[in-house]
């Protein structure tokens, strides 16, 4: 994929889940399965409302924040706003080696 991709390019593959599904994995090198994917917010905070993903450590629900790059999350602040308590996953397209990343 190219690396300039927009982040409502990014929102949209997402939102209609054209990932291959059984290869997400945490930078951490976790396997990760989207259970629900959320649904789309049009209000202010994360991406997506009420998704849950199964974790090796059960199921969790919660909101879901998408950026192109991993830095997107300090850039916009959002470390910093409490509307993004409630994020269990920060999706990103690019982290380090250009390879796709799922953060929780």
């Amino acid at each position: 994929m190219p690396n300039d991709l927009s982040e409502s390019q990014v929102v949209k593959i997402w939102q209609h889940q054209l990932l291959d599904r059984t290869r997400l994995i945490t930078e951490d090198g976790e396997p990760i399965e989207i259970i629900y994917p959320g649904r789309i917010n049009d209000d202010r905070g994360a991406d997506f409302r009420d998704a849950v993903i199964a974790t090796s450590r059960g199921l969790i629900k919660g909101d879901i924040e998408i950026h192109v790059k991993s830095s997107g999350w300090r850039e916009h602040r959002h470390h910093r706003d409490v509307v993004y308590n409630r994020v269990i996953l920060h999706v990103v397209m690019w982290q380090k080696q250009n390879y796709l990343a799922l953060a929780f």
